[in-house]
């Protein structure tokens, strides 16, 4: 155990003391305390007198407790303490410099500041790099070194595609100070005029009285469009159109014509008209085949009882010089039928030709013509009649269709 100083309550020990001006140790031989009474002499000048009756008043006047923002301590008497720098170059402690409200004053004389925001700062200002592309070009100045324009490539791409475009301009407002221009088109052109230069024929001027004191063209023609002849004419001006017959025929049939192709207008092209060997005017009319008019759709017929079609309607303007119209029946059970015409002048009241006129048939399909039935040429309305003569009971389905050519 080390070595330790320890107090006794002996009366005879020399610890107890009291200190005079003189600072030595007098003795208190009736103290029983275990501490060390000390008292300074109020005769020891230069030293003063306290006055707290206990050390720990004074430590705890020292030590006050902050309890606010605004001001230290609760506003009793405390102990000052001033926070102090260091001037190094100098050698001198200097206090800290605060204003009115406390506020700690800094002056930056040489060096950076460290901000705590110079990340935030940076990135800011980073962001602002990338969004400024224009500026007022006006208002810049660049006063030596270059400028790096990163949309370079994109202008040199842009120009090139216009100069592929510029096919054409204002010749009057273009002014060549040297070179040659280069004309794209200018093959193109020089094969227009070439050919120009082969389909115009000059030759010296001829007037009404055969002088050739005016400008002449000679005028061509062409039966089909590819091979020209030099058009010519008689003594007077006139119009050759065969050089060795230019008269007019007659009704007696001679040879001498002025002779002209007569066509006709087919869709918009022109046809010859053709004619015989007589000269008679050959005709051909164009027909086709209609089977699309049903009169009769599967239409129940009971053993006894009498149908009627519905209208069929030829219309106006229908050629029928090759043959009358066709019908065409079915007859699902091959009952015994009569089948009768009606025809009707306008296409409501309908009349039929008489009993002598009429088809009879048991076969399940049958054709026949208008006049079988008794409507002969000439008629626009026109619908059947068909009765059931079974006898048996037994029912049919009718179906008829129409045809014609038109």
């Amino acid at each position: 155990m080390p070595n330790q100083a320890r107090f006794t309550q002996n009366v005879n020990n020399p610890l107890l003391k009291t200190i005079n001006s003189t600072s030595a140790l007098m003795e208190f031989p009736t103290s029983t305390d275990r501490h060390l009474d000390v008292n300074i002499a109020s005769a020891d000048s230069g030293h003063g007198l306290a006055t707290e009756a206990k050390q720990d008043d004074i430590i705890n006047a020292t030590n006050r407790a902050i309890n606010n923002t605004g001001a230290i301590g609760d506003g009793s008497i405390n102990a000052t303490v001033v926070a102090l720098g260091y001037d190094r170059s100098n050698g001198q402690g200097r206090a800290l410099l605060v204003d009115a409200d406390g506020n700690l004053q800094c002056d930056v004389v040489s060096g950076t500041i460290t901000e705590t925001n110079s990340a935030d700062i940076l990135a800011d200002t980073t962001s602002i790099d990338g969004k400024i592309t224009t500026c007022n070009t006006g208002a810049v100045v660049v006063a030596s070194g270059d400028i790096t324009e990163t949309n370079s490539t994109a202008i040199l791409a842009d120009t090139g595609s216009l100069d592929t475009k510029i096919i054409a301009c204002n010749t009057g407002a273009v002014v060549v100070a040297s070179g040659d221009i280069t004309e794209t088109n200018s093959t193109a052109i020089l094969a227009d005029t070439a050919s120009l230069d082969a389909k115009i024929v000059t030759s010296a001027p001829i007037t009404s009285d055969g002088t050739t004191s005016a400008q002449a063209v000679n005028v061509m023609g062409s039966a089909d469009g590819t091979n020209f002849r030099t058009l010519k004419t008689d003594g007077n001006g006139s119009l050759i159109v065969d050089p060795s017959e230019d008269s007019i025929i007659t009704a007696d049939g001679v040879t001498q014509e002025q002779r002209v192709m007569l066509n006709g207008n087919y869709n918009g092209n022109l046809r010859t008209v053709k004619v015989g060997d007589a000269g008679a005017v050959n005709t051909e009319i164009d027909h086709s085949w209609d089977n699309t008019n049903q009169i009769f759709n599967t239409e129940a017929c009971a053993d006894g009882d009498t149908i009627t079609s519905s209208t069929f309607d030829l219309g106006q303007g229908v050629s029928h010089e090759i043959g009358s119209v066709e019908f065409f029946l079915d007859n699902s059970a091959s009952v015994d039928i009569e089948v009768t015409g009606e025809t009707s002048y306008n296409g409501t009241d309908f009349y039929t030709s008489g009993s002598e006129y009429s088809v009879n048939s048991n076969k399940g399909s049958i054709y026949f013509s208008q006049e079988d039935v008794g409507i002969g040429g000439g008629h626009r309305y026109m619908r059947l009649s068909v009765t059931n003569n079974n006898g048996l009971g037994t029912s049919t389905n009718i179906s008829a269709q129409v045809g014609y050519y038109k």
